[in-house]
This record gives C-alpha cells, sequence and structure tokens, in this order.
C-alpha cells in the first residue's frame, strides 16, 4: 500500500466507526410503536348491546342488525395460526358463500353482511380447510 492508500484507508475507517453506531442508533429509534396493545382492545365497552353470537379464546363475533343488511363486528383476540383466514357469508342462495374479507392479525374487523346469511365461514385458503363454521341467527 502506498502512503495516499494507507491514509484513505485510515480516514474511510473513521468515517465508518463514527457513522455506524449513529446509524444503528436512528435504526432502532425509528422502529414505530404498535397501534394498539391488548388492553386497548376492549371486546365490550360496557355498553348495554347484544351478546356476542360466538366467542372463543381467539376470536368473538358481534351481530348488529340494520334494516335490509347487518354489520359483523369480530374481534381477533390473538392471530390465528392460519397465515390466509378469508371470511366467507353462506346462505341458501349462495352455497359457496360471499367473500367479506380476510383476517391477518388481531384486531377489530367489520363486515357488511347480507340479512339472508345463515352462517360465517372462515376458511383457510392455502390449506384449503375450513377453521370454523358460525351459525347466525337474526331476530
Amino acid at each position: 500500500m502506498t502512503s495516499d492508500l494507507r491514509k484513505a484507508h485510515k480516514m474511510i475507517w473513521v468515517v465508518l466507526a463514527i457513522l455506524i453506531p449513529i446509524l444503528l442508533v436512528s435504526a432502532v429509534l425509528g422502529i414505530p410503536k404498535p397501534a394498539f396493545n391488548d388492553k386497548d382492545l376492549l371486546v365490550n365497552d360496557g355498553v348495554d348491546k347484544e351478546p356476542p353470537v360466538y366467542e372463543d379464546e381467539s376470536l368473538t363475533l358481534f351481530l348488529e342488525q340494520d334494516g335490509a343488511e347487518g354489520n359483523l363486528r369480530l374481534f381477533l383476540k390473538k392471530p390465528l395460526p392460519h397465515p390466509s383466514a378469508l371470511v366467507y357469508a353462506n346462505s341458501s342462495k349462495t352455497p359457496e358463500g360471499t367473500y367479506l374479507g380476510s383476517l391477518d392479525k388481531k384486531g377489530v374487523y367489520q363486515f357488511t353482511v347480507d340479512r339472508s346469511a345463515e352462517e360465517i365461514k372462515i376458511y383457510d385458503a392455502i390449506k384449503k380447510e375450513e377453521i370454523t363454521k358460525i351459525a347466525l341467527s337474526w331476530d
């Protein structure tokens, strides 16, 4: 190595020794905070509402009637073990089901459902298996 190369090599290492810790600290500080945690996810907010249609350790399902359509609120308390969970509304008119949406992480999901729907099916499209089927009762 010539003396010019040694000086350049030394200068590059000095600059890297300063920049790498700065970049690491800024990367750690730049990690976004979660939008909500488990304490923020209230299944029942204390207001007298309809009891849940379905409840287990991983999800709670509420059904709210609004004219010809209904609102389906689904609280996913913990992530499902299935990576591809799709929600379908089945009725006698559409036995294959009407696609409502997908469930990917814990949180609150809201879907508009036709009142002719008789059941909600949560289906894993990758494994091609049914996760759960929930019967609906419209009053």
